[in-house]
């Protein structure tokens, strides 16, 4: 906002993201309620006062990281609609973490592409297999009812070292197929169901 930017898309980014900074550091412990129209209108420590910051923990942003897609990766023949969430931010694809995963990032993700319906179901590691290159949200917390997976709040924005591609997001955005095996009559059997291609 100080800035001229009026998006409400901001992405918060730690841990000197951009290369660290030379001399000292000023402001430490900030802590804008969101609606200030100046940085130096937050709380924070004071300015130049005695802290434990070093420019490893240098702060950076993007401020209107609209060129942003999301998209589902499955295996060949999957149905649509589900797969290994991806997040296209500056033209690079990046996987998501799963660390707090669930059921309304889901829903936000479904919704921004399309699906509607009732199921909007998080989907364990790695079942949709290990993606590769950086991973960028983690600790996601949204509340279900955003309309896009970058007005939920995240922790750590999009430099991550604690994740790992073992731990890559997935998600199931339409009912799977089922069917009945090796019953007598059409209307019983073993449940099998149609998921990833197979």
């Amino acid at each position: 906002r100080q800035l001229g930017y009026n998006s409400s898309i901001v992405l918060p980014i730690k841990g000197a993201f951009y290369g660290e900074g030379t001399g000292r550091v000023l402001m430490s412990s900030v802590g804008c309620a969101r609606t200030e129209p100046h940085l130096a209108l937050c709380p924070f420590a004071g300015f130049g006062r005695p802290s434990t910051c070093n420019h490893k923990m240098d702060a950076s942003v993007i401020c209107e990281p609209m060129k942003t897609e999301v998209r589902l990766v499955a295996s060949p023949g999957a149905t649509a609609g589900q797969g290994r969430v991806e997040v296209k931010i500056n033209g690079v694809w990046s996987t998501v973490c799963n660390s707090n995963f669930g059921k309304e990032e889901a829903k936000v993700i479904c919704r921004q592409l399309g699906y509607n319906g009732t199921i909007n179901m998080p989907v364990a590691h790695t079942f949709y297999g290990e993606g590769s290159g950086p991973i960028v949200l983690n600790y996601i917390n949204c509340a279900g009812s955003e309309s896009h997976l970058m007005l939920c709040p995240s922790s750590y924005g999009i430099k991550q070292q604690a994740c790992v591609h073992t731990q890559d997001a997935g998600v199931m955005c339409q009912p799977f197929d089922i069917r009945l095996r090796d019953g007598n009559n059409s209307n019983e059997g073993r449940v099998e169901i149609f998921v990833d291609g197979q």
